[in-house]
């Protein structure tokens, strides 16, 4: 049986690098001495080929992924560095779809037989049409990416217009409440004093009686 697949235990060499991977933390990194101590293996090659026998069902039950560190084994990928994996994954299919539809398009026909030439016509047009289909995809997310972006910008514009306009009405509401402690009471009618009558002059003369004479 080969030394890959030997059982060291009672687990694969497999499912002790996704235990491995699985509690370790977002952003560390694991040396390949600690690979070497867990496996009780110091052929590179053989640890290497354990992590990547481990990569997909690490990302399939554990949301995780794993980037090599050259020279000193492999880190945890932030969830925030999937995004960039996956579009390294995807150039490096448009570079693998580029070098095949190559090799489809520029063969010597005339060293084929009838039946080669089909199969050959027919993988350079389903080549052709993957490469059209991912740039016009590339196109569309290229495009949904601007829109989000633009969208994101309204958006932050929009919350900053909010807090603005809600500063603005916090200083009137202040401005109004220092205005009304700052103003004077009215006085109450009750404290004002009653004016008296003026009292009736002297020269005034009952109805019907003579003013006295003045001598």
């Amino acid at each position: 049986m080969p030394e890959l697949f030997k059982p060291l235990s009672e687990h694969s060499r497999r499912e002790m690098m996704l235990s491995l991977f699985a509690t370790a933390e977002y952003g560390s990194t694991i040396p390949y001495d600690t690979l070497s101590e867990v496996l009780k293996v110091h052929d590179r090659l053989i640890l290497q080929q354990a992590v990547n026998s481990a990569k997909p069902a690490l990302e399939r039950l554990h949301n995780k992924a794993v980037v090599v560190v050259r020279n000193v084994g492999y880190r945890v990928a932030l969830p925030s560095e999937h995004l960039g994996l996956a579009r390294n994954h995807q150039n490096k299919s448009r570079r693998a779809l580029r070098r095949g539809h190559s090799k489809v398009v520029n063969v010597d026909m005339n060293q084929l037989t009838q039946g080669e030439r089909a199969a050959v016509q027919i993988a350079a047009t389903t080549l052709a049409l993957q490469i059209d289909y991912m740039r016009r995809n590339d196109l569309r997310v290229s495009r949904l990416e601007e829109t989000a972006t633009l969208v994101q910008g309204q958006s932050e514009r929009a919350m900053d217009e909010v807090a603005e306009l809600r500063a603005r009405l916090e200083k009137l509401e202040r401005g109004k409440s220092d205005q009304a402690i700052s103003e004077p009471s009215a006085p109450s009618s009750a404290g004002t004093p009653t004016q008296a009558h003026p009292a009736a002059s002297p020269s005034h003369t009952p109805f019907g009686q003579n003013p006295p004479s003045q001598r």
